[in-house]
């Protein structure tokens, strides 16, 4: 059962992060005059997407339409941890 609740904190703290920074984005796009594109706001986490502790999350192999969501997490390091070899080409 706390696994559940922690998850769902999780998730909620992702999604009050998610408005925090669309709501600066916009602040600035009016600030600069600029027309933001739809798309650019579309975030799309990686498949089992989950936040482990502050800091640390997990989630399965992403591919390039969850690049900009990494992006915004900010990460230094990225460990792969699968038996396939890393794939060099993009899906």
């Amino acid at each position: 059962m706390a696994y559940f609740q922690y998850r769902r904190m999780s998730v909620i703290l992702w999604e009050k992060q998610q408005k925090k920074e669309k709501k600066k984005k916009e602040e600035e796009g009016g600030k600069h005059g600029g027309e933001r594109k739809e798309e650019d706001d579309v975030l799309i986490p990686p498949t089992n997407f989950s936040m482990v502790e502050d800091g640390l999350y997990r989630s399965g192999f992403p591919d390039s339409s969850n690049f900009g969501f990494l992006e915004t997490l900010n990460l230094k390091s990225i460990i792969y941890l699968c038996t396939e070899p890393y794939p060099e080409e993009p899906y």
